[in-house]
């Protein structure tokens, strides 16, 4: 890979992330509840193809929270790779590939770091009716306080784009299109384009039906196309 992360990742939203304290027996936990996997994105670049993201991260908790406390100066916390789902892969910060065995330093008591997590779509072991991959990784303290090792933290993902999802456009009144999405990928981000044109770009979300909705207002006369750009699912009209 490259030397820079690519310019997609560069934002974060923080939901849903890791987060990391001690107990006060004085070993290392994690506050985390998946309720489906982390959404993963096409990403075909630097000799690689498949699925990227950097959701979830891994953030010290601030407060009390649970059974946790926020951790102490002091402590030097890394996330080590104790297994992956073949084809699913792990770069740190820095696009460098941690391996199982390996760990990717996530800190100090303030920490606040991103993984790179990758289905490689390229594995000879990858199975692209497979609905989830899955890591086992544990907190480890490297620094003076010495905090023992955290339970295993499991962490699912998934490909934005699923086998099978339909999309449905129609024209309505004569100058605005609706696209509909049906089977898709639950909690994916993705974007509905109009003719090709990505000024138009609309946000598609995926909800916990799978379904997802996008519009076009001030249509011109004449066919039109819409297009799923991360997934290439696209469906025709005519307006009006």
């Amino acid at each position: 890979m490259g030397a820079a992360a690519p310019a997609a990742l560069a934002q974060h939203e923080h939901e849903g992330d890791v987060e990391v304290g001690a107990t006060a027996e004085g070993r290392l936990g994690a506050i985390f509840e998946q309720d489906a996997p982390s959404v993963l994105y096409p990403f075909a670049a630097f000799g690689l193809e498949g699925w990227l993201g950097d959701e979830p991260g891994f953030e010290a908790i601030e407060k009390a929270e649970e059974n946790l406390l926020p951790l102490a100066e002091g402590c030097e916390v890394w996330l080590r790779v104790d297994a992956l789902d073949d084809a699913l892969r792990v770069f740190d910060g820095g696009l460098n590939e941690i391996h199982v065995g390996g760990a990717i330093l996530l800190g100090g008591h303030d920490l606040h770091e991103h993984a790179l997590w990758f289905i490689d779509a390229d594995s000879p072991q990858y199975d692209a009716d497979q609905e989830a991959w899955s890591g086992t990784f544990t907190l480890l303290d490297e620094g003076a306080t010495g905090y023992a090792d955290s339970a295993p933290i499991v962490i699912a993902f998934t490909p934005a784009c699923k086998p099978g999802q339909t999309l449905t456009v129609a024209c309505r009144g004569g100058d605005k299109i609706v696209a509909k999405l049906r089977g898709g990928r639950v909690d994916a981000e993705l974007t509905a384009r109009l003719d090709g044109d990505a000024n138009t770009d609309a946000e598609l979300h995926v909800n916990d039906r799978g379904k997802g909705r996008a519009k076009f207002k001030r249509v011109a006369d004449g066919p039109h196309q819409v297009e799923v750009v991360e997934c290439g699912t696209t469906d025709n009209t005519v307006c009006p």
